[in-house]
């Protein structure tokens, strides 16, 4: 099965990009990047309003992307009153404005 239907590849993906030290590598960004699957928040998460997005909202769900990674079609979420939040790690020694990938 394709790695963007399949969730276990999708996470070991996941897990596999986490890891990776792209100044150790060629390919930055990533080439060939599925994102994993939006997972929603806990209700403890929500109690310590980690998914507060603005001082007036709030997600639903997120996704955490490595550094590098490039997504053409963001996860926003299918529903009323459900969004997805994306986390892009940087590496601050090496800053690349999202605007330089367009």
């Amino acid at each position: 099965p394709s790695i963007s239907v399949n969730p276990e590849l999708q996470q070991l993906q996941h897990i596999f990009n986490l890891h990776i030290d792209p100044l150790s590598h060629s390919f930055s960004p990533l080439l060939n990047y599925y994102p994993p699957p939006a997972r929603l928040f806990t209700e403890e998460e929500w109690q310590h309003s980690k998914n507060k997005t603005t001082c007036q909202s709030y997600a639903s769900a997120l996704i955490e992307h490595p550094i590098g990674a490039i997504v053409k079609y963001p996860e926003s979420g299918s529903q009323p009153k459900y969004s997805v939040a994306h986390h892009f790690h940087i590496n601050p020694k090496n800053f690349i404005h999202p605007k330089e990938n367009i």
